[in-house]
């Protein structure tokens, strides 16, 4: 299990989660509890998939961000987002 923080310049949302999908202009990365300490720079315009503990998938399209993970929590920085 991970924690996963998105900062979205109105709002704060944080979830548990088992895994996250990043999408970056070098290609698509899962992310997973105990993943080595990384940043990623989104592609514009893709989305941000994550799946929770109970099993359930969100998504988030994201025009603009920076993840940065470490082994147990991801912090996603979205300027903007649908």
């Amino acid at each position: 299990m991970m924690h996963l923080t998105i900062i979205k310049p109105d709002q704060i949302a944080e979830y548990e989660i088992v895994w996250l999908e990043v999408i970056t202009d070098q290609g698509s990365f899962i992310i997973q509890a105990e993943h080595a300490p990384t940043v990623f720079v989104l592609a514009q315009g893709q989305s941000l998939t994550f799946c929770l503990k109970d099993a359930t998938q969100e998504s988030i399209m994201v025009m603009q961000g920076v993840v940065e993970v470490t082994r147990k929590a991801v912090l996603a920085l979205v300027g903007e987002s649908k």
